[in-house]
């Protein structure tokens, strides 16, 4: 019979993979989208492999109100750890939006096209992300 305290790392170890599987599937997500059938097997056998761990981590074998405050709290710890995680992706690359432009102008040169051309220029903003809040009226013809 294993110790109570090594029973809860296990469970923590379980909840930890899930949310980092889960996480994976999400950057999966953002670079790839659904662009090609091995991306969506890819991140559908994340997801489920992440869920998968989670129900692991939460699963008891007899009912009892020790057994559901562990289960609160392995909810209640995987819950804040994925939040902590989508906090991360969402956080903006950059501060202001003309880091972007000049990063993007740069990239476009190195490709060997004419960054001064605006038709080269017009995905600037949704291949880095950028939200719109970031972005100046100047930049976007506004006042």
């Amino acid at each position: 019979m294993s110790e109570p305290h090594e029973d809860l790392l296990v469970r923590f170890g379980l909840m930890g993979l899930g949310v980092i599987f889960i996480a994976l599937a999400y950057v999966v997500w953002s670079s790839l989208g659904y662009l090609n059938v091995p991306a969506i097997m890819v991140e559908t056998l994340l997801s489920v492999l992440g869920v998968a761990l989670l129900v692991q981590s939460a699963r008891t074998s007899t009912p009892t109100i020790e057994n559901s405050i562990h289960i609160y709290s392995i909810i209640i710890a995987a819950g804040a750890l994925t939040f902590m995680v989508y906090l991360f992706y969402q956080m903006p690359a950059f501060g202001t939006d003309e880091l972007a432009i000049d990063y993007y102008a740069a990239h476009q040169f190195l490709l060997g096209l004419n960054p001064y051309k605006p038709v080269n220029m017009l995905e600037v903003f949704t291949y880095y992300h950028v939200a719109n809040y970031f972005v100046t009226p100047l930049t976007v013809g506004g006042g």
